[in-house]
């Protein structure tokens, strides 16, 4: 959607940072190149909509460069109710900048550690032993698509980074797969191929 002065806007927000209907108490602005406007307002608008609501900022991006500007850099005008909320924010901008999601960058800025990338099969397991993992590491784990946000309950990030090791190796065990290599003379390979036998060992180990 439209924001002042011509630029795409977005939704208050929630979170920290403020909210509410005063987020435009306090200004400040982020250059930003040209080229990199898109990854700010993302598919659909979706990383905008997340750094507002996760920041209660209200982020406005020109569409076009001010006469006398350099035609190369757009200026990023945020909105706060606060000065600490504004400083949030643009944090959260500068790593969306460096490629990250937008929850993963505001997370990062309050303290959690990030597993990125993680895949669908380690995924479901983790969300089968989340309250296990969260009691023995004493953590709070939030498991978004791909990402996996891990804070320490005592507030101490390298307690969070211990807690990512032992997730890590827990996942390496459901991950991992052994092979046996065994040498089949060519002439039997395709009996061996269609081996029954040998469909159900392949069916028992999956």
């Amino acid at each position: 959607m439209k924001g002042g002065g011509g630029g795409y806007g977005g939704h208050k927000g929630g979170q920290k940072g403020g909210g509410g209907g005063g987020y435009g108490r306090v200004e400040d602005f982020e250059d930003v190149d040209d080229r990199d406007i898109g990854k700010i307002i993302g598919k659909g608008g979706c990383n905008i909509k997340d750094l507002q609501a996760g920041t209660g900022c209200r982020i406005i991006t020109p569409d076009r460069n001010e006469s006398g500007s350099d035609p190369s850099m757009r200026q990023v005008k945020i909105q706060g109710p606060t000065k600490e909320a504004v400083a949030r924010c643009k944090k959260a901008i500068s790593g969306v900048l460096m490629g990250d999601e937008p929850r993963d960058a505001l997370a990062e800025i309050d303290g959690a550690v990030i597993m990125k990338n993680v895949d669908p099969m380690s995924m479901g397991h983790l969300a089968k032993i989340k309250d296990k993992l969260e009691g023995d590491l004493k953590i709070t784990l939030n498991l978004d698509a791909r990402s996996v946000r891990i804070w320490a309950k005592d507030g101490d990030r390298q307690s969070a980074l211990d807690a990512k090791e032992a997730i890590e190796e827990e996942l390496e065990d459901i991950t991992s797969v052994d092979t046996l290599t065994v040498q089949v003379p060519g002439d039997v390979v395709n009996q061996v191929i269609n081996d029954s036998a040998l469909r159900q060992l392949q069916a028992s180990r999956a």
